[in-house]
């Protein structure tokens, strides 16, 4: 089985807690791992909130929400492409649409 990089970190960060559970001490399997108490909370909170989700799936659905809040309508995207492009404002005009008749 091939693992990606953020599974492996995620396999070696499982693996401390679970030292520790198995040795009940948090200091020895800490020690035994060459990282800090801290370190050792952080991954605990990480595994609760997140469980065994990489931080590259966590990143999509952290994407897919701001595209979700994203969505504009059509006349607040025409405003946002005239703003940054000002030739836009002269579109109409150079297709030959009549403002005054509405189109």
């Amino acid at each position: 089985m091939h693992l990606t990089a953020d599974e492996k970190l995620a396999h070696q960060r499982l693996s401390v807690l679970r030292l520790a559970v198995a040795l009940g001490n948090v200091s020895a399997a800490c020690k035994q791992r060459g990282i800090s108490r801290t370190q050792f909370y952080a991954y605990k909170r990480r595994f609760q909130t997140h469980g065994m989700v990489s931080r590259y799936e966590r990143l999509l659905k952290l994407e897919e929400k701001a595209a979700q809040r994203a969505i504009l309508s059509t006349a607040e995207l025409a405003t946002l492409i005239e703003r940054a492009n000002p030739a836009f404002l002269f579109l109409p005009a150079i297709l030959g649409y009549n403002d005054a008749a509405g189109v």
